[in-house]
Order: structure tokens, then sequence, then C-alpha cells
């Protein structure tokens, strides 16, 4: 990126769009590691499937009986037929596929009326295209059709996964959508919208040549020492209390070899405040006012075991910053909050007394 001489920022200053001194301030801070991160590289296995190897917004239609899919926010939901056109250019290839409602929170009515949906492919017929090897796979939706703020959540959720793909590279792609959702009882009412893909868990672990560990009530300080430091800083950093290792809320376990400590890996931070989602709460064990209140949920690590970690958050600041100010489908007020909220933890790890106050003795003990 191009700090002073940016277009894109010089016209917004000119503009008077934002404060400037809160961007300087920003750019100039990322600019201070921007050398560091310049070698900052995130794994990627050559087998990571077509649709995540691209940064580039997909463009499909999706035609479905929406009015009845949207009524299945019970524990029995079926599939729908439903037909998925994918727009390159000037080529348009049709998938037949099904489509189903998810999740929890999301799912029920009086919390979003647009649920999140599974989308169901043929495996068969994807082949030589953007889903080859896809089966299924999870979409994070908009919540609610007229809700512009609940739109740029689902933005700033998908943007929370990409920071933490810069941190660590056993982590979920994502891929971003423009998705136009067609009711097939209401062909004139087509609604267009943001969302994202997410990567299937079993893919996630295979690309990095690991399996799921489906086991409950392992403590963090039994799983991987460094991976578990790097998820709790992430957490602290989105602000993100909805988490448990122990219980696997939010949250999965792979495991490379039969002795070696899990690896614990995060999803869903639609709560974080990051995000700052209307419906959203602390977690109710955490004395916070409001998910903006961050709270370190890692365990207690002395100063020096905390530097390695903190090291790795920091070599990254300025790729983590740009992947916001570089953001096309933020606007330009959400991005300035989510930035402003970023380098607020930035200014926490990259100050030792800070650190010994909010993260070695902040930590949780029990």
């Amino acid at each position: 990126m191009k700090y002073y001489t940016d277009m894109w920022i010089l016209m917004m200053i000119k503009k008077n769009k934002f404060p400037v001194l809160i961007l300087f301030l920003l750019i100039l801070s990322s600019a201070g590691s921007k050398g560091q991160s310049d070698t900052l590289q995130v794994t990627q296995s050559i087998t990571a499937k077509p649709l995540f190897l691209s940064e580039e917004a997909l463009n499909i239609i999706v035609e479905a009986n929406f009015k009845e899919i949207k009524k299945d926010r019970d524990l029995e939901r079926p599939y729908h037929r439903a037909t998925l056109k994918h727009i390159e250019g000037n080529d348009t290839t049709v998938f037949h596929i099904k489509l189903k409602t998810r999740g929890n929170f999301r799912l029920k009515c009086e919390n979003c009326d647009f649920p999140p949906l599974k989308f169901n492919f043929d495996k068969d017929s994807v082949h030589n295209t953007v889903f080859e090897g896809q089966d299924k796979l999870k979409m994070v939706t908009h919540c609610r059709d007229k809700s512009e703020r609940l739109q740029a959540c689902t933005v700033k959720e998908y943007l929370a996964y990409k920071a933490y793909n810069l941190i660590s590279e056993i982590s979920f792609n994502v891929r971003l959508v423009n998705i136009t959702y067609v009711d097939t009882g209401d062909e004139n009412n087509a609604l267009r919208k943001v969302a994202f893909f997410i990567e299937d868990k079993d893919d996630m672990a295979s690309r990095n040549g690991m399996d799921e560990m489906k086991v409950a009530n392992i403590h963090q300080l039994n799983t991987d020492y460094f991976k578990m430091a790097e998820l709790a800083l992430f957490q602290y950093m989105i602000g993100n209390t909805d988490w448990s290792v122990p219980k696997l809320h939010n949250i999965i376990l792979l495991k490379k070899e039969t002795h070696s400590p899990p690896v614990a890996v995060p999803y869903d931070f639609d709560w974080a405040g990051l995000v700052n989602a209307p419906y959203a709460k602390p977690a109710p064990q955490v004395d916070a006012v409001n998910v903006k209140q961050r709270v370190y949920r890692g365990y207690k690590r002395s100063l020096d075991e905390m530097e390695k970690p903190i090291r790795k958050f920091i070599d990254a600041k300025s790729s983590v910053i740009d992947l916001f100010i570089d953001f096309e489908y933020l606007e330009l007020k959400e991005k300035q909050k989510c930035l402003k909220y970023i380098n607020e933890f930035y200014q926490v790890i990259e100050s030792k007394p800070a650190v010994r106050r909010e993260i070695v003795y902040g930590a949780r003990s029990k």
C-alpha cells in the first residue's frame, strides 16, 4: 500500500470524510512495522481447494423457494432444491444444488429474519470449476434483509477470519460472495447482499496435515502451548469472549500425531467487539460492560512466555491494518471504527506495563 501518496486517502482527507489525526496515527503506526511484515507469509498448502485460492469476491445468483427455506427453524431442517449461477465476466456456470438452514443463535427467527445457510453440491458436477472438491459448505449470511448495520457485521466477521489467516496458517479460509437471492415464488423480488463461504473443517484439517479431534473437556493448557497463546491473543484483539476449549464452543481441536498436543482453532466471530453486532453480549462468566470491552481469556503465563506470540502479532501489524484499510466492501465510518479498535490492541501489546496488567495479571487462573 502507498501511504501518504495513496490517492484514496488523499481524496478522503480533502473531503473531510473522517478524522485525519486518527487515520494518520494508524498509518504511521502501521508503517513502523512494515519492514518486518513484508516477510510475513501465510503458509497455504497446495491441497487448498480452488474456491479459497482467490481473494476476489465471487459473484453468484441463487434461485430457490426462500419463503419455504426460511421457515425451517427447528431441529429437523431438510434440504431444498436450488440453482446456483456463478457469473465470471461474460460466462455463467449453472449448478443444481441443495440448500438448508443452519446455525444456532442466528437460526432463530426472533434474532435473524434471514438464517445462515448450508450448500450441498453434487461433487460429480463441479469438476474443473471454482467449486471443485466441494461437498457441503457453510455460508454466513446477512441476518436481516433491511439492516445495513447487520450487513456490515457480516463483512467485519469475514475480516476477522482473514486477520486470523495472517496470524496462523492453521485457520479457516473464507471467500467473500456477492450474492443475489431469487425467490422462485417471487422472481421480481431479488435480494442482493454480501455473504461469505467458510472452508469445510475437514478440508482445513487436511490442508494442515491434521485430523479433527472430537474430544471435549480438554483444558487450554493441554493444547499446543504456542498456538493456544496465539488464539487467546487473537480473541483478545477482536474482543471475543464467546469461546471455550473444554466445551468445544466455537473451537475445534486438530491433532497431527498420537502423542502431540491438539491445536485449537477458532471460528464464529460475530459476538466479537470488532464486529459489534447489536445482539452480541459478553460471555456471562466475564466481567465486562459490553462486547467492545476486551477481556483476556487465556490462562496465566509469564511475560517471557508471552514474548514470542506477541512478537508474531507485532510483525503482522501492518498486514492486519492494511487488510482493513484496503478493503472495499466496508464503509469508511465502519473502517475507521475497526482501525481504532485494532490500534487500541496494539497499544497494549507494544507496552510491557500494559501487557503485564492486561494479559499477564489479567489472565485466567481457573
